[in-house]
């Protein structure tokens, strides 16, 4: 399936079933006196492989508190300050400060068992 227009962009469903869209992020603004969403970045068609290569990805074992994907955030050890854990997902999104969602993120991840 391939629609080139959607209520959320182009979409496509790959080979798996899953669906290949673009990513949005958006901050919120007032404009005219009212809230709302802008797209201050757009990831074109991603998968559910992001960048990996599908048949890579499926090689490699379910994802877990023994197993992490190399290069991501998830590889930071949990006892790492709160603080230096927010500086950097605030320097992956590129300097967005969405911290209040980050935070109680993060916060929620360290409290669990």
């Amino acid at each position: 399936m391939d629609l080139k227009e959607s209520a959320r962009g182009p979409l496509k469903v790959d080979d798996f079933g899953n669906p290949i869209q673009n990513i949005y992020i958006r901050k919120v603004e007032r404009v005219g006196g009212r809230l709302q969403n802008t797209v201050i970045a757009t990831y074109p068609a991603v998968s559910q492989f992001w960048k990996y290569k599908p048949d890579e990805y499926m090689k490699r074992p379910l994802y877990g508190r023994d197993y992490r994907l190399a290069g991501t955030a998830s590889e930071a050890s949990l006892s790492e300050p709160l603080a230096l854990r927010l500086e950097r997902v605030s320097k992956a999104f590129g300097g967005l400060r969405a911290v209040d969602a980050v935070e109680l993120a993060v916060r929620r991840a360290s409290a669990a068992p």
